[in-house]
């Protein structure tokens, strides 16, 4: 019990409030919209009905994923939340196919608003937060993981893509 509240305390720290992926991911967003709705309009040119569908279906697809993630890094007694040091290396469930998949779940959402706004904005930002994602989380991450886990890790990143 006790260890569960150091790491609420560690977590609500200002650091992991500001440098959380999902805020980066949805300030991206807020960007895109702002710039779909205030800006040239950089439209799609599908129909109104198909864009809202592709844009819906990749939604919740990445929303899925994040979900699948989250259980898989509970169960598996290691934290979900970054910037807390990983108990055990996950390699199976959606972390068999990419070695970050909560982040690619990040670039999905922020491409599903490309149909919901019917706008190329969004897609034009995804260099943006892939390269906020990558340099902030990923690779801080990955040498975490090389220093607690060296063998497993040389393993895993040899059999698993980094993103996809």
């Amino acid at each position: 019990m006790k260890n569960s509240g150091i790491r609420l305390r560690e977590w609500l720290c200002l650091r992991n409030i500001i440098d959380f992926p999902p805020l980066w991911t949805v300030m991206v967003i807020i960007i895109a919209v702002v710039l779909s709705r205030y800006t040239v309009p950089l439209t799609l040119g599908f129909p109104v009905i198909v864009s809202w569908c592709l844009g819906m279906m990749l939604c919740v697809f990445a929303f899925g994923v994040m979900i699948w993630c989250a259980y898989t890094l509970v169960s598996s007694n290691t934290p979900a939340l970054p910037h807390n040091k990983a108990e055990v290396l996950v390699t199976h469930g959606p972390y068999q196919w990419s070695r970050n998949p909560i982040y690619l779940a990040d670039i999905i959402l922020l491409i599903s608003f490309t149909f919901l706004y019917q706008s190329l904005w969004p897609l034009m930002l995804v260099p943006v937060l892939f390269l906020i994602l990558h340099r902030r989380f990923v690779l801080p991450e990955e040498v975490m993981l090389q220093e607690k886990f060296p063998e497993e890790f040389i393993i895993w990143e040899k059999n698993t893509r980094r993103w996809i």
